[in-house]
């Protein structure tokens, strides 16, 4: 029960503090806002590399995560605008590709120091790799905000067109969907679940799956760059959401892991995608804040979609979470066709 709670606690204020990073982040400039928490990622990690009780560390993590949630609006943004639209693709798809290697060998550099130096060990490291970073993002991040702090007062409420609300609707009912089986897949899978795989082999399944992504992340931003935004995401709408519902019907390990990496290929090309549509759909004045408001909606959907699905296994059949999936995941492409894109320069 306490570690249920540690992570959806977690996970809320990391969601719930994008809203005023975006909204700082339009004000003051992206730099400071990626620059700051970077510098208490040092002293909450060495925190909970030497709690004595379990809830300091707890609270520790909830507070990296909210400071962290804080971050999130000016990375999106300042790759945004660091590079031309006609490359926003490529770019968040180098970044994704950087942090699919970070969880990818993560757990695995976790694997082999815990046993010989315990757990705090990787809390002190990651100490000491967040104070490089934060000395690195001082001296050689560029500010990419150009207002002055006046003008970035005048707007920081930000601008939500026709276009931003087809958006964000077709990206919430994908939240939902996907929310719904996010803490089912492993349980789906295991030991005690309908496919019954031993912990190893599940564990195998998600690396292969998680490990795909790294290899797949670039040219998914070169497969954004030839296709319009809204074909993208709706196709990793559909894809991710299929191939799930598939996965649930397909005991058989090899397919198992197939469609597993599907799922996590199209995952990965659903999020490259709705950084850089998003970003073509706001401007620089209120990026920050528009940012905020949809990493609520996501938030509130995935966690909403959660509590469905965990329903749904406990009172029904574990299956059904995974087939409403597969249905909600058609659906949620239906409001992007809504959107009306400007007609591309010849």
């Amino acid at each position: 029960m306490d570690i249920g709670i540690t992570y959806a606690l977690i996970n809320l204020t990391w969601y719930a503090l994008q809203f005023p990073g975006g909204l700082l982040a339009d004000r003051y400039g992206r730099k400071k806002l990626i620059v700051l928490p970077t510098f208490t990622f040092i002293v909450l990690y060495l925190v909970a590399g030497a709690a004595w009780v379990w809830w300091i560390a707890a609270a520790s993590l909830i507070l990296i995560n909210a400071f962290g949630g804080l971050q999130t609006p000016s990375f999106t943004s300042t790759i945004a605008e660091s590079v031309d639209e006609n490359h926003r693709g490529r770019a968040f798809a180098t970044f994704g590709f950087f942090v699919n290697i970070g969880l990818t060998l993560g757990p695995l550099m976790g694997a082999f120091l815990i046993p010989l130096y315990g757990y705090s060990s990787l809390f002190y490291i990651t100490g000491i790799v967040a104070a490089f970073c934060g000395v690195s993002r001082l001296l050689f991040l560029h500010e990419t905000q150009k207002h002055t702090v006046s003008e970035g007062a005048r707007t920081i409420f930000p601008r939500i067109n026709r276009n931003l609300v087809w958006f964000l609707a077709g990206c919430s009912i994908f939240s939902l969907a996907y929310g719904m089986i996010l803490p089912l897949m492993a349980l789906y899978a295991g030991p005690e679940g309908v496919f019954g795989f031993s912990v190893e082999k599940v564990e195998l399944m998600f690396f292969v799956a998680q490990f795909a992504t790294c290899l797949t992340s670039i040219p998914s931003g070169k497969f954004l760059e030839k296709i319009d935004n809204r074909i993208c995401l709706m196709t990793a709408f559909i894809g991710t959401s299929l191939s799930i519902m598939i996965w649930a019907c397909s005991p058989l390990q090899w397919v198992a892991f197939t469609l597993m990496t599907l799922t996590y290929v199209f995952y990965t090309l659903f999020w490259i995608t709705y950084d850089s549509f998003i970003s073509s759909l706001t401007v620089p004045q209120s990026r920050g804040g528009v940012l905020g408001i949809a990493a609520i909606a996501v938030g509130i959907f995935t966690g909403a979609g959660s509590a469905i699905g965990s329903y749904l296994w406990e009172r029904y059949n574990p299956i059904l979470p995974f087939l409403i999936t597969g249905i909600l995941g058609l659906l949620s492409a239906t409001p992007l066709l809504k959107i009306k894109l400007p007609k591309p320069k010849s």
